[in-house]
């Protein structure tokens, strides 16, 4: 048995495997689908080609006294080195896509590679018939390769590409020092491994090198995009944190503002006094909120309670509030509690004649903490927006914050007529 060829086989069956594994993983993964991803994809297919190949002709050879015809393996290995033509100008696309030439310049290169691997491709089907740069024969019963003083020109094309391809990664603008290097190291490491497969054709040690720069590339640059999307998606859940409090604020000034105009007409000291709680209200917290800051409960609960206070020199008593705090040491994003509030006064007891009663309760469990906001209002049904026309954004807003701040959650379970009970989970 030829334990040389067994080796080689056994490289390009592993090298065949790490390459479907990476296809799949291409066409499955929710990675946007554009040229540079398309081009890439090309060049893994093209190399997978090349590596079924070699293990059809590796398999043929294992047994050389079956005298299969020579011009299976001249076949074989025209089709061989033509995938590899094509998988070569895969990844020179795949260059000149990221590279941010002009698009004249990337247009004109593409052409003159592709006119060039043509005319290598047309060779080596021509070299098939006519044995020019190397042919297949039978010596002493064994196949051999017999090579003409012009066999170099089968790795002609190769060489040119990886030429063009380290120019265009070395002269790149705007990238990482650590991007230049992956992209290098993919076009060098087969390149220095070409050299070594011409000086010592008999082992695979390309097709090694291969599977390395590809394997490397890949998750280099899948690591990359994953960090890449992680903090854009950080970024996005700032920015939506930001647009609630951009909402969140008005809305709350306004009714605050609107139930100080109230008391201006009917009662000017309680007035005063409100205007004194409101704007002690505002220089304390809003400095927490204006920073998208995780708070303690108690602060929370202090800037729930003068809310609570505001709008009871307001409603009287049609507004009964009662706190059943359990637990206070925890932590909880800023103005998510005194929405809650707000909603169970303002849609819930407060359309009742007589008013109703708010109870606000704290409890804590093996794995999270809950703070409950129950009241005996008119209730509403979840499920049914809204059908006065108004933009309810107070408990979206905090069921988006406690989302993105405390990965929490906010329950609501409402019953028309008999009231709403509002609970925030708050893993610990």
């Amino acid at each position: 048995m030829n334990y040389r060829i067994v080796f080689n086989l056994a490289v390009c069956i592993l090298a065949a495997f790490v390459l479907l594994v990476l296809i799949g993983v291409n066409i499955f993964s929710n990675i946007e689908k554009r040229k540079t991803f398309y081009y890439f994809l090309w060049s893994l297919v093209s190399v997978t080609i090349v590596m079924v190949i070699d293990i059809v002709s590796y398999s043929l050879r294992l047994n050389n006294n079956n005298n299969v015809d020579p011009l299976v393996f001249k076949i074989l290995d025209a089709i061989l080195h033509i995938s590899t033509h094509a998988a070569s100008y895969a990844f020179l696309l795949y260059c000149l896509s990221f590279s941010k030439m002009p698009f004249k310049k990337c247009t004109i290169t593409s052409v003159i590679s592709g006119i060039i691997g043509i005319l290598s491709s047309i060779t080596l089907i021509v070299n098939i018939f006519t044995g020019y740069l190397h042919t297949f024969e039978y010596v002493d019963g064994t196949l051999t390769m017999i090579k003409s003083n012009y066999a170099f020109l089968v790795f002609t094309y190769l060489w040119i590409n990886f030429l063009i391809e380290t120019i265009i990664i070395i002269i790149i603008k705007d990238i990482k020092v650590s991007e230049r290097i992956a992209y290098l190291l993919f076009v060098l490491l087969p390149a220095s491994a070409l050299v070594f497969h011409v000086i010592y054709p008999g082992y695979s040690i390309f097709t090694f090198a291969i599977i390395a720069s590809f394997l490397a590339h890949f998750i280099y640059f899948y690591v990359q995009r994953g960090l890449t999307i992680q903090k854009q998606e950080k970024e996005l859940s700032e920015k939506q944190i930001e647009l609630t409090i951009s909402q969140i604020r008005p809305h709350f000034i306004y009714n605050c503002l609107s139930s100080i105009s109230y008391l201006c007409t009917k009662d000017p000291e309680q007035a005063v006094e409100a205007i004194d709680d409101f704007s002690s209200f505002l220089r304390v917290n809003f400095s927490n909120i204006s920073q998208n800051k995780i708070v303690p409960f108690s602060q929370e609960l202090e800037h729930t309670m003068k809310y609570v206070k505001l709008e009871k020199m307001r409603f009287e008593d049609r507004v009964r509030v009662y706190f059943d705090i359990r637990v206070d040491s925890f932590q909880i994003p800023s103005l998510t509690l005194q929405p809650l509030v707000e909603n169970a006064v303002k849609h819930g007891i407060c359309k009742r004649a007589e008013g109703g009663t708010i109870v606000i309760k704290t409890s804590e469990t093996d794995k999270e903490y809950l703070v409950e906001v129950a009241d005996d209002g008119v209730g509403f049904d979840p499920n049914v927006p809204p059908s006065d026309g108004r933009v309810h954004v107070g408990l979206a807003n905090v069921e988006k914050r406690l989302k993105s701040m405390v990965k929490g959650r906010l329950e609501i379970y409402s019953k028309i007529n008999k009231g709403t009970k509002m609970t925030i989970h708050i893993p610990k």
